[in-house]
């Protein structure tokens, strides 16, 4: 029994001595800012409310659980650095500029800095602005070398944790002084942690880089935030995010931890008619990943090269369902390659594995391509995308190998610049396919050319083992199908193994097909108008062919070079459009027309296909033995 008492006055004793959180005003309950973390100190969890505008050119080590908030979101510390060494941190309702009085800066070069190890960390609507100015230039490319590391950035709030941290509702639009290597967030550590990391609903504007990601932590979103633009236009120097871990050591850097579960999603890159531009990338991904999700952003056109530059290697790059009218380069709105600043090539544990663009709307490029493939990519697939005006290419690639399907996407006056190779689709590169798609009033709808297999080296691979199916090209102003391979100085270079099987071309506007390739597969298309069936390449090369047959021409006869095959059909393919089809959809089939069940087994898909043209309507017939069929496999 007396065991029993003590015990319980020793509780009570404990819930009477326990500190409360306490309701701290500055200025007011505490004379300063010191004298308010003083009394949160003794009071964890307490609340700091700052009544009325500070300034001081000075550091505050927040060690204590607490919220520290403005009384309005106007109140202004103004030189003063907030140093987060403490977990269970909340700084709402604040602005923590580091312009001081006069218009000079502090001499530090964060403004807010979660620290190491600590957790549960709400950074919420707050105005961070205006550190000190950076070191060097925060160029990563130096006389065509990678820097060693970035570096010497300053910024406005530094995450040194990954452990929980949310930041959203705030406002990161640095003055533009012209001050170089600002960062609006900076996510940093010695090592990689889980996660998560949420920024959410922020505004930014910085010199450098806006959000750069310089160590792999795992769970990273990005979120619903604008980014009016940044200012360093240097080559892969700049962007609104960056992720620049390749250029790190230890669990970062080229062999280290890749970064895993990013998300970029639902964020504007660029606001029109406001006066900022992106002097660079919007997204630019240097570094090892492991799933990178970028989808449903908005990319403007004051983006003044690529949306979305990924120089990654690893697996599982997926961008999806973006609006992408960013002005580019010729290069591409979206580049995809596998490139380390110490790349010795071909190194194969630094290839990209599994890339997907799928659902993006390109309403027009004007600088140029959509979508390009750098080296060392496979297993890409880009499908049902709408790609309009892009002058160059809709999707090309270059710097041998990548392997890639481009699939049930539509283009719309694509390669209209009208050089030697632009089209909707670009192939330099070998095992691809171009199968379903729409093109429509392009430029070529497939063209083919050599491309170097390695950079600055004098090696160059055709574009062998291409499959082009399925398609409808509606008045190409050239060629639906034209190959460049053997247009420079390496004239023996052509390419092998092309598949060109159930295209629908209609209307071009030199002709159907410029060849040179070998071992040409060329069967179950409709040639519809225009003057010129098939020739040779503008650089003399012919094409020869191992399989060919069950085409169907109209308004346009064979060569006599390349004479009708005796399963090929000459007769009106009775189109729904007719003589004037408008549209992909006028392409089809009419009932009675010649090309129904006129054609061969496709040699593509497993079953077997029998229409001539890219239109099918009819239903499999599984009782035909095999043996039977014409079988071009």
């Amino acid at each position: 029994m007396n065991k029993i008492m003590f015990f319980a006055l020793l509780a009570v004793g404990l819930w009477v001595v326990a500190p409360l959180p306490a309701q701290i005003t500055v200025p007011g309950t505490a004379s300063n800012l010191t004298d308010a973390l003083n009394q949160a100190a003794s009071n964890p969890g307490s609340t700091i409310t700052i009544t009325a505008n500070l300034e001081e050119d000075n550091t505050y080590f927040v060690g204590t659980p607490v919220t520290i908030q403005g009384q309005t979101p106007g109140i202004t510390l103004r030189g003063i650095h907030l140093l987060l060494t403490a977990s269970n941190i909340t700084l709402k309702d604040l602005t923590i500029n580091g312009k001081l009085t006069g218009g000079a800066r502090t001499n530090t070069s964060f403004m807010v800095v979660v620290g190491s190890g600590q957790s549960n960390i709400l950074i919420e609507n707050c105005t961070i602005i205006n550190p000190a100015t950076g070191t060097g230039d925060g160029v990563l490319y130096s006389g065509g070398a990678p820097t060693a590391s970035l570096g010497g950035e300053s910024s406005c709030v530094r995450v040194d944790t990954s452990n929980n941290v949310t930041i959203r509702d705030c406002n990161f639009v640095n003055d533009d002084d012209g001050l170089p290597n600002i960062v609006g967030i900076d996510i940093t550590a010695q090592t990689p942690g889980n996660g998560p990391i949420l920024i959410e609903n922020n505004r930014f504007f910085a010199d450098a880089r806006n959000i750069q990601i310089s160590c792999p932590h795992r769970n990273i979103t990005i979120r619903g935030n604008t980014f009016l633009g940044e200012n360093l236009g240097s080559e892969n120097g700049g962007g609104s995010i960056f992720l620049a871990t390749d250029f790190g050591t230890d669990d970062s850097g080229p062999r280290g931890t890749p970064i895993r579960d990013l998300v970029i999603e639902g964020n504007t890159f660029g606001v029109l008619a406001d006066g900022i531009n992106h002097a660079n990338n919007a997204i630019n991904l240097h570094g090892p990943i492991d799933g990178v999700y970028i989808r449903n952003n908005t990319f403007n056109v004051d983006i003044l090269s690529e949306s979305v530059y990924a120089a990654v290697y690893g697996t599982g790059l997926t961008i999806t369902d973006n609006i992408i009218g960013a002005d580019a380069n010729g290069t591409g709105s979206l580049i995809i390659q596998s490139t380390s600043v110490d790349l010795i090539y071909p190194e194969p544990g630094l290839r990209m594995d599994g890339v997907l663009i799928r659902n993006n709307d390109f309403p027009g490029v004007p600088g140029g391509t959509a979508i390009g493939f750098g080296e060392l990519v496979y297993n890409a697939l880009v499908e049902k995308n709408n790609i309009t005006d892009c002058p160059i290419y809709g999707v090309w690639s270059y710097y041998q190998p990548s392997e890639f399907m481009v699939r049930n996407n539509t283009f719309t006056r694509c390669g209209t610049q009208n050089g030697n190779v632009d089209a909707a689709v670009l192939v330099q590169s070998e095992n691809c396919g171009v199968v379903g798609n729409a093109m429509i009033d392009c430029r070529d709808g497939v063209s083919m050319d050599p491309e170097n297999l390695v950079r600055d080296a004098n090696v160059e691979i055709a574009s062998n083992n291409l499959l082009i199916a399925y398609n409808y090209m509606l008045r190409p102003t050239r060629y639906g199908v034209e190959d460049t391979n053997g247009s420079d100085t390496f004239a023996d270079v052509l390419a092998q193994n092309v598949r060109i099987i159930n295209n629908t071309i209609v209307f071009p506007g030199v002709g159907h097909l410029s060849l040179g390739t070998k071992a040409t597969q060329l069967y179950n298309n409709i040639f519809f108008g225009g003057t010129l069936l098939l020739k040779g390449t503008t650089w003399n090369a012919t094409p020869d062919f191992t399989r060919r047959g069950f085409n169907l021409n109209f308004g346009v006869t064979w060569p006599a070079e390349y004479p009708a095959m005796p399963t090929d059909i000459t007769a009106n393919p009775m189109l729904v459009g007719g003589f004037a089809p408008a549209s992909v959809g006028d392409l089809a089939l009419l009932p009675d027309s010649p090309a129904r069940d006129a054609g061969t087994s496709d040699g593509y898909t497993p079953d077997y296909v029998t229409d001539i043209g890219a239109w099918q309507g009819v239903q499999v017939n599984t009782s035909v033995n095999s043996s039977q069929w014409e079988n071009y496999r």
